[in-house]
């Protein structure tokens, strides 16, 4: 049997590629949700700017 949590889960797929101008305040929005049952799964398209750091930061 399996134990359910009041709240589903959630996953937000983002797809990324040279967003470090836009990714602090998306992840910023995303942390502020009142739904806290999520996972952020970030699939980054060979970025050649500070986006991998700052993905790599907040799952830190």
């Amino acid at each position: 049997m399996v134990k359910r949590t009041k709240c589903p889960v959630v996953s937000i797929l983002m797809p990324v590629r040279n967003e470090q101008r836009f990714l602090p305040a998306a992840l910023r929005s995303l942390a502020a949700q009142t739904l806290k049952d999520w996972e952020l799964v970030a699939v980054d398209d060979g970025s050649t700017d500070e986006t991998p750091r700052i993905l790599a930061e907040a799952a830190a």
